[in-house]
């Protein structure tokens, strides 16, 4: 008896760490198509062949969306196996399948779970790095506080780990906040310090983030025409390096800023270019708020029809 079960035991250890070993490596693969230029903390990114399976990024979402019982599954059996490593690397793999997906159940789930891990190895940068994964989720989730806290609470433990970036996008996080509770003051000085650490470390996508940032904030504030060339520079350098996700992002925030200053025609065509573009990246929950926004500004001669 004894034998028949350390042999069982040994058996569900091995299909264990082949589950993680094929499930964990895909995964990395999906979130580096969805995402190429994201500043990631897991190692196995750097195996990531620049002949990444996935041809585009349909087939990075086509196969998260087929695998997500399983990833969900797998975070929870490295945690209570003590994969800790293994834990908190899935959920960072997770991140922009979760983003385009929202689906905010499972991401509060599983990031509560990468946490719990982090903290059990004692690894700053990870608990931090789940930190903000849990805070981006909760502002999804309307709970601002709660959100404020974890975002502090990582930047604190950025710093401690001396991490640049990784403070840079808790400060980042701290912005959104602001602007969420509507202080765009607030919040732009928060953009423009994330910008100065992007800026100093020569992060280009960090500064076009930052300057997609603070155009909604001087929208906020009443500044049509910076908010319009900020918002401008930050679309063209996402549409030169490819990155549609956030290219979406930069429209939508033009749409936003030619329909406060009247020119609902430019509002509506910047909008719906933006619908299209999620659309073509799978970009489903985007794609439902434009919709939404394209409805609440209708051309004024369709409403008047």
């Amino acid at each position: 008896m004894t034998d028949t079960l350390a042999s069982a035991t040994t058996a569900a250890e091995e299909a264990t760490e082949t589950l993680l070993n094929t499930l964990l490596p895909l995964a990395v693969a999906a979130d580096r198509r969805l995402n190429p230029y994201r500043w990631v903390l897991g190692p196995r990114y750097e195996q990531v062949s620049t002949d990444n399976p996935f041809g585009s990024d349909s087939e990075a979402l086509d196969a998260m969306d087929h695998l997500a019982p399983q990833l969900r599954a797998c975070v929870r059996i490295a945690h209570a196996t003590a994969r800790h490593n293994e834990a908190w690397e899935l959920c960072e793999a997770l991140v922009n399948w979760l983003a385009r997906r929202r689906d905010l159940e499972m991401w509060e789930e599983v990031f509560s779970l990468g946490l719990a891990s982090a903290q059990a190895l004692g690894a700053k940068a990870a608990q931090a790095h789940m930190l903000v994964g849990l805070g981006r989720c909760r502002l999804w989730q309307d709970r601002v506080d709660l959100a404020e806290s974890n975002f502090l609470h990582a930047q604190a433990l950025w710093t401690t780990a001396e991490h640049e970036l990784g403070i840079a996008g808790a400060v980042e996080a701290l912005g959104t906040v602001s602007l969420k509770r509507g202080e765009p003051e607030e919040a732009e000085e928060r953009y423009r310090e994330a910008r100065v650490v992007f800026a100093g470390l020569g992060r280009e996508r960090g500064i076009a983030l930052m300057e997609r940032h603070i155009a909604d904030c001087r929208r906020e504030r009443g500044d049509i025409n910076t908010a319009e060339q900020l918002g401008q520079q930050a679309r063209e350098w996402f549409r030169s390096h490819g990155d549609t996700y956030q290219e979406v992002r930069a429209l939508r925030g033009l749409a936003l800023t030619y329909r406060k200053a009247q020119r609902i025609h430019t509002a509506f065509d910047a909008a719906r270019e933006a619908r299209r573009l999620a659309q073509s990246i799978g970009a489903t929950a985007e794609a439902t708020e434009l919709g939404r926004l394209i409805a609440d500004m209708r051309l004024p001669d369709e409403k008047a029809g």
